[in-house]
């Protein structure tokens, strides 16, 4: 019953998303323009948790931090997925090492010693 309910509020929250989420975007825009480096970094990093949660089954992580730690264990497809990550941010931000300081910070919230999530 719990996966049936779980399963429903994709769709829900998807529709919550687009009538709520669109002019709220608009507004956030409008309001913050002058800090939208800052907002647009946020819209980024909701979509790699995003990202974590559908790729890997996992909340609360950061596709950047799964792939540092994984590639790190000697899994290959995600060592080669953190480097490319790691090029695309030095290009668009000049940010180097991402996917190593994104393992870190999310191990100083302890997030990472939650293994379920």
């Amino acid at each position: 019953m719990k996966t049936i309910l779980a399963f429903l509020l994709i769709p829900i929250a998807l529709l919550i998303l687009l009538v709520v989420g669109i002019p709220a975007f608009i507004a956030n825009i409008y309001h913050q323009i002058n800090k939208l480096e800052e907002y647009f970094t946020s819209i980024a990093h909701g979509i790699d948790v995003l990202g974590a949660g559908l790729l890997y089954n996992k909340r609360r992580r950061t596709i950047s931090a799964i792939s540092y730690d994984r590639g790190n264990k000697g899994n290959l497809e995600s060592l080669l997925f953190y480097k490319l990550i790691d090029i695309l941010a030095y290009v668009l931000s000049g940010q180097k090492n991402h996917c190593k300081e994104a393992y870190e910070y999310e191990e100083s919230l302890f997030v990472l010693k939650d293994k379920e999530n």
